[in-house]
């Protein structure tokens, strides 16, 4: 199946907090506590409310049968292919035609309730897909310009490929109708299995929105892949995908997968055909520096969650964890529950919160201590190019019924998209905390300041020619202080950045 974000990940740490220990002032700032709770109980109202009026769910239609086959041919094409998402071209007219069926999730194997078809063909170069997804309200299809591996939420579609056939690994490539791109490396092995979200390669996508759905061009250069090099013909596993969004999310597929298997790359069709290509040479230069600092924490965990789901993208994701962390050659032991739950009440507007209570590790005083955090969030999208987010954390901490110490950190972004290739962005954050020095071990933390307020604001511009050719240019100014009428400014950057890569 595509590309799906994983569940609850572990509880990060007050990392904020950590990182403001030292050299700053105390502040007579209020807690905002009482704020949050009303502000999570509003929002509790507005996710629970649609499971009251949600009847559970009919009979499920029963699966399609399986009539797609297992392997197809693809052959080589001599004419050029432009990708700029007008398929034009003669090309298309003779590649290889494969249809997308199946709705795999929620449904199971069942009829696909839109239409989408795939033209594949390849030259010395390049394998193509042509991806033609009709849709019957092409005015509610979901796409907007983002960064590259953005567009999660959006309608896309893209192809899976196998191209060592080990039924094993599988590298993903995905595309909105806009033509904003995401790609990721799939592991398929056992207790390895894994999506790899960092891995970019340089690529070519482009789409449009149609009065009868959407179109996707896609071109993948073969020096950007991994695969046997040979002179004989190869034979690839493939799959190819479609999300398919209205008030959940369809996710379509070439493949007919069984559910009792635990492998999906084993699963994939064959693509056969392809002779004379070579891969690149996998060359890469990374400088790394790696430095450990005793006391690093090293952690060992268990974690239960469970995923409610309704109308209107609603979740409710109720997580227990329990933790043996090592810190300063001291094992803690830590047991914490939270809750996580969102919805979008309309198609731009995204709303979410979070609450948790348990045992957290009191670094500073390196002790258990009790851990209240949580808060709410919420971003909109404005047209194709605007997305605004804000959202409010809120952290509290106690001993033996005495504060340790209370924390607020409130972030917002402001997005442009000029093109899915360039993206303007502002973000400030604050962040205020108030600590309780009467509850910190002298020997271990001898001054404590009373709190601190720190404000941050970072403009940046940027332009990717490719996945791993951009340009950055932004400022960055922090201001800190005791007191919101004393806060100064502390630091301000002006900074560029330029990353190259090519193909060979």
């Amino acid at each position: 199946m595509p590309h799906t974000p994983s569940g609850p990940r572990r509880a990060s740490r007050n990392a904020f907090l950590h990182a403001q220990l030292e050299g700053l002032g105390p502040s007579s700032r209020r807690s905002t506590a009482p704020i949050l709770r009303a502000l999570a109980a509003a929002f509790l109202v507005v996710f629970l409310s649609p499971l009251v009026a949600f009847a559970g769910p009919s009979d499920p239609p029963s699966p399609a049968p399986r009539t797609a086959p297992s392997a197809f041919r693809i052959a080589r094409t001599t004419s050029p292919i432009h990708v700029d998402g007008k398929p034009d071209e003669t090309a298309w007219q003779s590649a290889l035609l494969v249809e997308i069926p199946y709705e795999v999730m929620p449904g199971e194997n069942i009829p696909a309730p839109v239409p989408t078809e795939c033209r594949l063909a390849y030259d010395d170069d390049n394998l193509y897909a042509l991806f033609r997804c009709t849709d019957p309200r092409p005015e509610e299809i979901r796409a907007r310009l983002s960064d590259r591996d953005g567009g999660w939420g959006d309608d896309r579609v893209g192809i899976m490929l196998d191209t060592f056939n080990d039924e094993r690994r599988a590298f993903e490539f995905m595309v909105n109708p806009l033509g904003t791109q995401a790609d990721i490396f799939r592991n398929d092995v056992g207790s390895d299995e894994s999506e790899d979200e960092t891995w970019d390669t340089i690529w070519s996508s482009a789409g449009q929105i149609t009065s009868e759905g959407y179109v996707v061009e896609i071109a993948i250069p073969f020096a950007s892949l991994r695969f046997p090099r040979t002179g004989e013909e190869q034979t690839w596993g493939f799959s190819l995908f479609r999300d398919y969004w209205r008030e959940n999310r369809h996710q379509l597929s070439s493949t007919f997968y069984d559910r009792n298997r635990n492998c999906q790359v084993c699963q994939y069709g064959k693509l056969t055909g392809l002779r004379g290509i070579a891969p690149g040479r996998n060359l890469e230069f990374d400088p790394t520096y790696t430095e450990n600092h005793e006391g690093t924490p090293t952690d060992r965990y268990a974690t239960v969650y469970a995923n409610i789901s309704g109308p209107r993208e609603l979740y409710l994701r109720p997580s227990f964890e329990h933790n043996i962390e090592r810190f300063a050659g001291t094992d803690y032991t830590t047991s914490f529950g939270f809750l996580r739950f969102g919805a979008r009440p309309s198609g731009p507007f995204n709303v979410w919160g979070v609450v948790g209570y348990g045992e957290g590790v009191d670094y500073e005083n390196e002790n258990v201590a009790r851990r209240h955090w949580g808060g709410p969030g919420f971003s909109y999208n404005y047209g194709r190019h605007v997305k605004f987010y804000i959202d409010h954390t809120y952290e509290y901490m106690s001993r033996q019924e005495e504060r340790v110490y209370n924390a607020n950190l409130i972030q917002s972004r402001l997005v442009y998209q000029f093109t899915s290739r360039a993206f303007a962005r502002c973000v400030v954050q604050l962040t205020d905390i108030d600590f309780n020095p009467c509850a910190y071990r002298p020997e271990l933390q001898p001054d404590v300041p009373r709190g601190s307020t720190r404000l941050l604001l970072q403009v940046l511009g940027s332009y990717k020619v490719n996945a791993q050719t951009v340009v950055y240019v932004g400022y960055s100014d922090g201001e800190q202080g005791r007191h919101p009428l004393t806060v100064r400014s502390v630091d301000r950057t002006l900074f560029a950045k330029l990353g190259y890569a090519w193909l060979v």
